[in-house]
């Protein structure tokens, strides 16, 4: 029997386009958001953020996020 694998995905850029991209990677069966990056902290904790971002850490550096 083959085994599942997880898609880990990391986002850089958490503005519009990354929170569309974040939404629809987290609808995906056999993918997690594990990391988000953005220059501004305050993107993550925006009400544009899109809900709950648990699970995925986040940086302001792309080279923390890098996994």
């Amino acid at each position: 029997m083959a085994k599942k694998s997880v898609i880990r995905v990391g986002i850089v850029g958490f503005g519009f386009m990354g929170r569309m991209h974040y939404g629809n990677w987290k609808k995906m069966k056999g993918a997690r958001v594990v990391a988000l990056c953005d220059k501004n902290q305050e993107q993550f904790t925006a009400p544009t953020a899109g809900g709950n971002i648990s699970g995925a850490d986040t940086a302001t550096d792309y080279g923390d996020a890098v996994i």
